[in-house]
């Protein structure tokens, strides 16, 4: 489950305990560009379907490209 939102961490939690096994969300005292949040989709579906990563890999692989963006 992607939760594509600001503060979505509340909603997360909610998911994870009905059960979904993987949820991405925002943490509730955090707010994110939406410039961002295409960015890292775009990473982590692209790594998850094209390159056929793990989810946890794909996530770590979306999270460097942020952090790249960022600093550049």
């Amino acid at each position: 489950m992607f939760v594509a939102s600001c503060h979505s961490e509340f909603v997360g939690n909610i998911f994870r305990e009905l059960g979904v096994k993987h949820v991405i969300c925002i943490n509730h005292a955090n707010e994110v560009e939406d410039e961002a949040i295409l960015n890292f989709t775009e990473a982590f579906y692209d790594a998850v379907f094209s390159n056929s990563m793990k989810l946890c890999d794909a996530f770590k692989q979306a999270q460097r490209a942020i952090s790249i963006s960022i600093s550049t």
